[in-house]
C-alpha cells in the first residue's frame, strides 16, 4: 500500500502497489480533513498519517479506518506548535 498526494485540489489517494486507486480523502480548504497545499505526508503505521501543509501552516494527524468505511472514515486533528 502506497500514500500520495496531491498539492492541489488537496488530496491524499491510497494506491496498491501496482498503482490502482484504493481510496481518495481531502479537498481544498482549511478545515479538518481540508488541506491548502500538501507538503509533506507520513506514514508511521497501516492506519495513521500526517500531512504538513504550507498555506494552512500545520500537521494533521488522520486516522484511517480500514473497516469497510474507506479513506473517508478518517479522524483529523491539528498538530500543536511547540
Amino acid at each position: 500500500m502506497l500514500y500520495v498526494s496531491d498539492a492541489f485540489p488537496g488530496r491524499v489517494y491510497k494506491l496498491s502497489l501496482d498503482g490502482k486507486v484504493l481510496g481518495m480523502l481531502g479537498e481544498s480548504g482549511k478545515e479538518l480533513k481540508q488541506f491548502g497545499w500538501i507538503h509533506e505526508i507520513a506514514c508511521p503505521s497501516e492506519n495513521v498519517l500526517y500531512v504538513a501543509e504550507l498555506l494552512n501552516w500545520r500537521v494533521q494527524k488522520l486516522i484511517l479506518n480500514p473497516k469497510g468505511h474507506g479513506e473517508h472514515a478518517a479522524h483529523g486533528k491539528k498538530a500543536k506548535h511547540s
